[in-house]
């Protein structure tokens, strides 16, 4: 049973989108503005477009203006459950929640964070992308890194084959902690240790790429504008995978956040 079926003609938790698109980052209300009358000032942002198709923009009020940050979104998975997206029994909500995927291509491209130490200055951290690493491989290593660097389905196996081979040394050496730090990240991610990211593998016929779900990217979308763009939908998650994600997403945010549980004193 695979993890991934073709998307029914409405909206489900689940359905995976292909689509270029812009996440406006949280804690960007209205409240940035230094104003009293904040009612007077919400007919300047009449003509902002949020998320999902939108462009960066600038808009002025009152002599103010407001800058939005952004994140690029290319794939993304409707999280709000089917009953309240897929208009049939009833009329679906005006607002649904969407989370962004990422790619393990699109995550290698980023720089990881390293702490290493210098022998001048002593702890140091610095940024470290992929691209940079490989050229500290062996000939033969860096030619396969770099030839598999932008191919999201082919970059992910690549480094299975030649990551062990640089995971022991020094620690202080930069490849041998970049190894280690992107080793731990991804075995975390395909074994489904870390709770804020979802697993997703690879599924060439409906041209996804292995990658995760991103619990902290979370957004809300008109849902109308979703079911407009029903045809950039890739898939869907299959029963009873979609069951198991509806599951660990509430899990995620249920969680109390205590240090340890209360506890007696032993026999």
């Amino acid at each position: 049973m695979g993890v991934f079926a073709a998307c029914t003609d409405h909206l489900c938790q689940g359905d995976v989108f292909s689509l270029d698109a812009l996440g406006a980052h949280s804690g960007l209300e209205f409240d940035v503005l230094r104003k009293k009358d904040k009612t007077a000032l919400l007919g300047g942002f009449a003509d902002v477009e949020y998320f999902p198709f939108s462009a960066i923009k600038e808009t002025v009020a009152a002599s103010e203006t407001l800058r939005l940050a952004v994140t690029r979104i290319r794939r993304f998975i409707i999280a709000t459950q089917t009953c309240d997206v897929a208009g049939i029994d009833h009329e679906a909500i005006k607002f649904c929640t969407i989370a962004k995927i990422v790619s393990l291509g699109e995550f290698l491209s980023d720089p990881v964070p390293l702490e290493i130490t210098d022998k001048d200055k002593g702890k140091v951290q610095v940024m470290v992308q992929l691209k940079d690493i490989a050229e500290k491989m062996k000939p033969e290593d860096c030619a396969k890194v770099q030839g598999a660097i932008d191919d999201e389905l082919a970059i992910p196996n690549v480094l299975r084959q030649l990551l062990p081979t640089y995971r022991k040394g020094k620690p202080e050496d930069v490849l041998v902690a970049y190894t280690a730090k992107l080793t731990g990240f991804l075995n975390n991610v395909v074994l489904r240790k870390n709770g804020h990211v979802w697993y997703l593998p690879e599924d060439k016929g409906m041209k996804i790429p292995e990658s995760f779900v991103d619990f902290s990217c979370l957004y809300a979308v008109p849902t109308t504008e979703l079911q407009e763009a029903r045809a950039s939908r890739l898939a869907t998650i299959a029963s009873p995978y979609r069951e198991l994600f509806a599951q660990d997403l509430g899990l995620r945010f249920s969680r109390v956040a205590v240090e340890t549980h209360a506890m007696g004193n032993k026999f």
